[in-house]
């Protein structure tokens, strides 16, 4: 979690004062996982760490890959259906493309009480497929703005993924996620960049997602993020998203979600 924060010199409004209302600022709660191999339909039991009012955020990401774009249904949280933020498919290589697709739920629309919780989906055409949840407390109650890139090679891939987004608020946190499908049904991790704390790091049969967090206070600015995986191969997303904090305020430039800030690999 991130201590206290002066406002930014770039902020609007430097008197601003958030409502005060449980949790203010950006902090990771839980993860939880599980895969399927077919995919067909895979759920995961989450233990959520805060009750509402701690403007609460939960992210499920769902992946899979196989010979042909994924389509995802019965997404649901607790039976609540949650609202899609951004869905990648990398190019189709030697019969093999791996889609990812991220959706929320904001603190109104998840159980009044901790616990835990249930989270599914279902999809086709995937020969391995994966579900990682995300929860976090203080977080701004809106989608998060996101950038993404996806990329499609006849080999293993070796070396760094990166990327950066451009975050436009005095604090918060930037949050990646690498899906791909690896070489090797054993073995598989992906190491972070530097200041990216690692929240999910798995993997079922060839199906993996690595995610991580960089936290930032002071001011927005542009956030380089990386992942280094061993054994993937053939095929990658990566997508990164910004989440402000609950108490943070807007900078005065306004961003497009589907503008890439850089990328290479």
């Amino acid at each position: 979690m991130i201590g206290s924060r002066p406002i930014g010199a770039n902020a609007v409004g430097a008197t601003y004062t958030a409502p005060s209302t449980g949790v203010t600022e950006l902090v990771f709660d839980a993860t939880a996982a599980n895969g399927g191999y077919p995919p067909s339909s895979i759920s995961a039991s989450h233990a959520l760490g805060y009750a509402s009012g701690n403007n609460r955020l939960v992210l499920l990401i769902a992946s899979a890959l196989g010979g042909a774009t994924h389509t995802f249904s019965s997404v649901t949280y607790n039976g609540v259906t949650p609202t899609l933020i951004c869905q990648y498919d990398c190019p189709l290589v030697f019969g093999r493309t791996t889609s990812v697709a991220i959706y929320m739920l904001l603190d109104a629309s998840l159980p009044a009480t901790a616990g835990s919780y249930t989270a599914s989906f279902t999809t086709d055409n995937g020969y391995s497929g994966r579900l990682v949840v995300l929860s976090f407390a203080g977080a701004k109650q809106a989608t998060p703005l996101y950038t993404g890139i996806t990329a499609g090679t006849g080999s293993s891939l070796s070396g760094t993924v990166s990327s950066s987004h451009e975050a436009c608020w005095s604090a918060g946190g930037i949050i990646d996620v690498f899906a791909s499908e690896s070489s090797t049904t054993t073995g598989n991790s992906s190491t972070p960049g530097s200041s990216q704390t690692e929240l999910s790091d798995g993997y079922y049969n060839t199906c993996c997602i690595y995610s991580s967090m960089k936290e930032f206070s002071g001011g927005g600015g542009v956030f380089a993020m990386s992942q280094t995986p061993a054994n993937a191969y053939w095929t990658y997303d990566y997508v990164l998203l910004g989440v402000a904090d609950y108490s943070a305020v807007s900078c005065n430039v306004a961003k497009d979600n589907a503008a890439i800030i850089g990328a290479h690999f």
